[in-house]
């Protein structure tokens, strides 16, 4: 019996502790607050009565900033600015390797970004199809240097293709 009670009981308010009410009683409906719509966009009036009140406080801080503040925004954005000069001063130098190398411009700007990002894998993929193309100009160019057999006369095998890519790109 005090377990039907208790499940009568709730959702409880105080009023039922201060006397017992009969079994029959229907149990006292939980209060639900109201629904308030959410408002998902703003007036432009609004916003740009508040974007122009943020602007004069941006611009009457930065005024009252004492010499000591001003300097010590000013070091932050100069380190700012070197962070970027030496992350380009990076990318040229690896761009500049990578060119030598034999990457087109493309392939070597975005190489050397991802060099300075520490995506491998990018870089393993530009330097997988990079190689890919060198080994077919090579073979390409050993083509053109074999000599071709007359007909009719075979010349006697002194050298491999081995001694022969040996003899024209020497290490």
């Amino acid at each position: 019996m005090l377990e039907r009670k208790l499940k009568q009981l709730l959702p409880m308010n105080i009023q039922m502790f201060a006397e017992d009410l009969p079994p029959d009683t229907p149990p006292v409906p939980p209060i639900v607050p109201p629904v308030v719509p959410i408002i998902k966009t703003v007036n432009k009036a609004v916003y740009d009565k508040v974007a122009k009140e943020l602007a004069e406080s941006k611009r009457l801080l930065k005024a009252k900033m004492t010499d000591e503040e001003t300097a010590a925004l000013a070091a932050t954005e100069l380190q700012t600015q070197l962070a970027e000069y030496k992350r380009k001063d990076a990318v040229n130098g690896y761009e500049k390797t990578l060119l030598s190398a034999g990457f087109n411009v493309a392939d070597s700007t975005k190489a050397a970004n991802s060099l300075i990002d520490g995506d491998i894998g990018v870089f393993g993929e530009l330097l997988t199809t990079h190689m890919a193309g060198l080994t077919e100009k090579v073979k390409a160019e050993m083509l053109n240097i074999t000599p071709t057999p007359d007909p009719g006369k075979v010349p006697p095998v002194t050298e491999t293709p081995l001694d022969i890519m040996k003899k024209q790109f020497p290490e």
